[in-house]
């Protein structure tokens, strides 16, 4: 593979500074932020067809432009964290635009994980760029974002955000940039006692934290490891309709089509792992908390990702069908309240804060962990030059049983699933 060689790296402020009366030049992190304490950086990449090579420079300056009219409103991204952790400093914003370019073509490209040659460590800078040009023409954007500030249906709305004031001039929903968090009171006890109903194995732990330092550092400087088998499937509406009617017939009950995916990966996986008939395979499942929980408005900048963790026996989710595994998702889903997500939220909270990182015991040979979504408006995302020919995400925070959900390409109401795994 062609090398990728950075022609220039610069700071993009916000056009113009934020409008006064919404602008917060200190926004405090809520729990959901401070649960994301060690969470990597997020990578996508967007790969472009090739355009005409005189127009390329053109283009590059529109996406400058537009990053820093996008900046405007979604200000946040451009600041920095500050030194207690628990604030995001906008006293001083910008981010980082990278431009490299690369003798490969997008034609030598198979859109799937490569090992990265840059490793982000924790930084105080929340957000990072890199726009590529290809030798016959095409394109790629990458962003990089600390999930710390956001999570990926905010760093969607800022992707389309970015691409449609490139593509129009305008942007025609705004992020809100805090809101009052209303968090219950609830002791420690409480929180543990309500996070072990739900799913997460909870360890009282006499031990001494760990060095927070240390494990960061740890934790942010992860690459592939190269043992990792990853495949992508494509399904297209006619498989997603067929997994639905089997569960219809095993179970005489309807299931959206997220269900009925993650049933069908987890069973898949729990079967191809050479766990025991007699394990406990257990997968975790996000789904977005804004307009549920705690009055989230729609468009919020920031993270609102609520988890349900749902566990089985091996030899039930390999005998019973998939209509049995999207029943127990379905009834975790929709069981999950305010007092449980808050719950949840302040038990990651003491784990992160405390270093008592085995309170949270988890077995990794068995357990996956759904992530990105089918709903995240992916092939919109439409800078002037055409909609995006495919995506990939960065490899540093792959690991065993990781399951990814993209839109498929095809705009079929397809799915795109990309599953990570030991070979053996």
């Amino acid at each position: 593979m062609e090398e990728v060689r950075i022609v220039s790296v610069q700071m993009v402020a916000p056009a113009e500074p934020p409008n006064p009366s919404s602008f917060r030049e200190s926004i405090k992190l809520t729990l959901y932020d401070r649960a994301m304490r060690f969470a990597l950086y997020q990578k996508r990449i967007l790969f472009y067809n090739p355009v005409e090579p005189s127009s390329i420079d053109c283009h590059i300056q529109s996406l400058k432009g537009s990053l820093a009219q996008a900046l405007v409103s979604f200000y946040p991204l451009a600041g920095r964290l500050s030194s207690s952790s628990l604030e995001i400093d906008c006293s001083t914003l910008s981010v980082q635009f990278t431009e490299a370019v690369t003798d490969a073509t997008l034609g030598d490209l198979a859109i799937r994980p490569s090992k990265p040659s840059l490793t982000l460590r924790f930084h105080t800078r929340f957000f990072l760029d890199q726009v590529t040009r290809f030798a016959d023409g095409g394109i790629s954007v990458a962003i990089a974002f600390s999930h710390q500030v956001c999570d990926g249906v905010s760093g969607w709305h800022f992707f389309n955000s970015w691409a449609q004031i490139a593509r129009d001039g305008v942007l025609r929903n705004p992020p809100v940039v805090s809101y009052e968090v209303e968090e219950q009171d609830m002791e420690l006890e409480e929180a543990f006692e309500v996070a072990a109903s739900i799913g997460y194995k909870v360890k009282k732990s006499a031990s001494s934290p760990r060095d927070l330092s240390k494990l960061r550092e740890s934790i942010s400087s992860r690459s592939m490891p190269q043992q990792l088998d990853v495949r992508l499937f494509r399904l297209d509406q006619s498989h997603i309709s067929e997994l639905k009617s089997r569960c219809l017939e095993e179970t005489r009950a309807s299931f959206s089509s997220y269900e009925v995916v993650c049933a069908y990966f987890w069973t898949l996986t729990a079967r191809h792992r050479g766990l025991r008939p007699d394990q406990e395979a257990a997968i975790a499942i996000l789904f977005d908390s804004r307009g549920r929980f705690a009055k989230v408005p729609e468009f919020y900048l920031g993270n609102a990702i609520a988890t349900a963790i749902v566990s089985a026996r091996v030899e039930d989710l390999t005998s019973k069908g998939i209509g049995y595994a999207a029943g127990l998702l379905h009834d975790a889903i929709v069981s999950m309240d305010e007092k449980k997500n808050q719950a949840q939220l302040k038990f990651m909270n003491h784990v992160m804060q405390t270093g008592f990182i085995t309170e949270m015991e988890i077995d990794q040979a068995s357990f996956s962990l759904v992530v990105s979504s089918p709903r995240h408006p992916v092939y919109e995302t439409d800078f002037g030059f055409g909609r995006p020919a495919g995506v990939t995400f960065g490899t540093n925070d792959l690991s065993d049983g990781k399951i990814y959900l993209f839109p498929s390409p095809a705009g079929n109401r397809g799915v795109e699933v990309t599953v990570v795994l030991h070979p053996e």
